[in-house]
């Protein structure tokens, strides 16, 4: 019976993500005409937007509100690099709805003064309408973060491909952390002899929308890693369409009912690992010595948890995707192409876990302590340093360069 269930419920998903992935090419022009929210004006323009006398214009579309905390830490680095290289910057939230943002969008190419550039991160599939709009209008575009799906690249290329003014892109490397992750939670359940009374690892993982860039490519990473580990048992692929703490919360709570041998709960990113963590409260079962639960993303409040060793390991780094979008974007308006280095740049992910979580105190108060404000995000640029022959973006060189 609950290899049945898994079954379908597998089946199901798999169904829906499909029926997402042919309307993602085949209608374009549907979900561009779409007209399911209100469109912002000039005043929310400018009530969002600052750095106002910043020499160039760059709009950010981030997907989700403002009380996500992974894209909170990614807007508050972003608007401190916006600070220090003299970018204006306007922040809009979509709220994760594909809908907002192409309507943003398309208010933003319909003002008298457009922006010199739309950055944004592409959700359920909305990213080649933006990217015809925006080439449409004649505004340089740079994909953050997720990228498009491989039938969507299949379709319409790479940057300067089919769409000539998406100029670039920074994608996490969500395949490498998601391996990265079961890779680090297996190895922990191993040295804590977690086995199941079949003397295996059983594992559940709660993945994100699958219709999203990152939770394909994160899953795929989890299925790599399981290849090399065949006395590991993965339950059940558990989804959270919107990526949030209640969900996860819920699904754990019916793992322990469902699969009591589960002594791994991996999941695509901290918010649903940290509700992961509050759904076995109750339990016999402790986060952190007898169930092992990690996520993607280093949010400060998973880092947190990882020094109380209740959560066992967040993957990130990423969320300086959008400070490193800036450098490129303020050169490339100054003349300086970064063509010549990649147009498809990978963040990189690193592991933090208890182990090493001492080495990234500051990141656990960043958000008090003024970390990313004490960094020059000028000296990472070509145009103020003329004899930079290569691009440096790294978190580790950027806590070097700190101003303190």
């Amino acid at each position: 019976m609950k290899l049945m269930k898994s079954f379908f419920t597998t089946i199901i998903v798999l169904l829906l993500f499909l029926l997402l992935s042919s309307l993602s090419v085949v209608n374009i022009n549907l979900l561009a005409g779409s007209d399911l929210s209100t469109p912002i004006t000039d005043k929310d323009i400018d009530l969002h937007t600052f750095n106002k006398n910043g020499s160039i214009w760059v709009v950010w579309l981030n997907p989700q509100d403002d009380k996500n905390i992974f894209w909170l830490d990614f807007e508050t680095c972003m608007k401190a690099a916006a600070t220090s290289l003299g970018v204006k910057i306007t922040i809009l939230h979509s709220s994760y709805s594909q809908f907002a943002m192409v309507n943003n969008v398309k208010a933003l190419i319909s003002k008298t003064k457009k922006p010199d550039f739309i950055v944004f991160s592409p959700t359920k599939m909305n990213g080649p309408i933006i990217l015809d709009l925006a080439e449409k209008a004649g505004i340089k575009t740079f994909i953050l973060n997720a990228g498009l799906s491989s039938e969507e690249k299949k379709t319409y290329g790479g940057p300067r491909n089919k769409f000539k003014n998406w100029i670039g892109e920074i994608l996490a490397d969500d395949e490498s952390a998601g391996y990265v992750l079961a890779e680090e939670l297996i190895k922990m359940a191993r040295a804590k002899k977690l086995n199941g009374t079949d003397d295996k690892i059983h594992i559940c993982a709660i993945n994100g929308n699958p219709a999203d860039g990152s939770a394909i490519e994160r899953l795929k990473g989890l299925q790599r890693s399981l290849r090399n580990h065949k006395d590991v048992i993965l339950e059940q692929v558990f989804t959270s369409f919107n990526w949030n703490f209640e969900d996860a919360k819920t699904i754990t709570q019916h793992v322990q009912q469902r699969y009591p041998e589960t002594r791994i709960i991996w999941s695509a990113n901290d918010t649903m690992a940290m509700g992961s963590v509050d759904g076995y409260k109750a339990s016999v079962l402790k986060p952190g010595i007898s169930i092992l639960i990690g996520g993607v993303d280093w949010t400060q409040e998973a880092l947190a948890l990882i020094k109380e060793n209740k959560l066992a390991v967040s993957v990130g780094g990423h969320f300086f995707q959008g400070a490193w979008a800036l450098v490129l974007l303020y050169d490339y308006f100054n003349g300086i192409d970064f063509v010549s280095e990649n147009l498809e740049m990978k963040s990189d992910m690193t592991s933090i876990s208890w182990s090493n979580i001492g080495d990234y105190k500051n990141l656990i108060s960043r958000r008090t302590n003024n970390l990313y404000q004490n960094i020059d995000f000028k000296k990472f640029s070509k145009k103020f340093n003329p004899d930079l022959k290569t691009y440096n973006f790294s978190i580790y060189e950027a806590m070097k360069i700190s101003k303190k």
